[in-house]
């Protein structure tokens, strides 16, 4: 089936991310959605980080349902109920695991890619104004700005909701992160798109 081979190809590397820069700003990129679903409101989530390390996995997995409980859906990370440290290959232990969690949803998310590129902010000269009586009478000190290199992250993902009893994929979205600042700040920036999308396509109850 279709899901499975997503499932067995999405073997990313989670957690490479680094952060460096300011601030992150994640936005969306591209979007499917299916828009002939006519089943009930999905209400609990198996989290998947698509990962054959554990630690990212679980890391992601931990703090992407933490975000969802806090949107008010139930989540459920995958390796409390599937403990094998790579998952990609195991299709009977996922089927069980949706079993076991009573998911009607599986979010599954990997690493696309994470690129980082230099720029150099050649020098510069600038003018600052001398003194408190510089009202009546301007003077200006020169100060000179040495270049300087800039390194900027972008980390791309993608996300995947699927009807957990029928594998069918109900949406799909690709996001850019650029410099962002922490694991915690992506998936929170991460989550907020997710949970809005499902609510503007019907698939969650919109909150009040």
């Amino acid at each position: 089936m279709r899901f499975w081979r997503i499932i067995r190809g999405a073997a990313a590397a989670m957690a490479v991310i680094v952060f460096l820069s300011a601030c992150a700003t994640t936005k969306v990129i591209n979007s499917w959605h299916e828009d002939r679903y006519q089943g009930p409101t999905l209400k609990r989530f198996l989290v998947i980080g698509m990962s054959s390390n554990p630690n990212r996995r679980r890391y992601f997995e931990t703090a992407f349902s933490k975000e969802l409980t806090a949107a008010g859906l139930a989540a459920e990370p995958s390796f409390r109920l599937i403990p094998e440290d790579d998952i990609t290959e195991e299709k009977t232990v996922i089927e069980a695991a949706v079993a076991q969690s009573d998911a009607d949803a599986i979010l599954t998310t990997r690493l696309v890619d994470i690129s980082r590129e230099q720029s150099y902010v050649p020098p510069s000269f600038d003018y600052a104004p001398l003194g408190f009586y510089d009202y009546y009478y301007p003077t200006y000190r020169m100060m000179f700005r040495p270049g300087y290199v800039v390194t900027n992250t972008t980390v791309i993902l993608e996300t995947r909701v699927y009807a957990a009893h029928t594998k069918k994929l109900l949406w799909t979205g690709s996001t850019r992160s650029f410099n962002p600042t922490s694991a915690d700040r992506v998936v929170e920036e991460l989550s907020g798109i997710v949970v809005k999308e499902l609510a503007r396509y019907g698939f969650i109850a919109a909150r009040e």
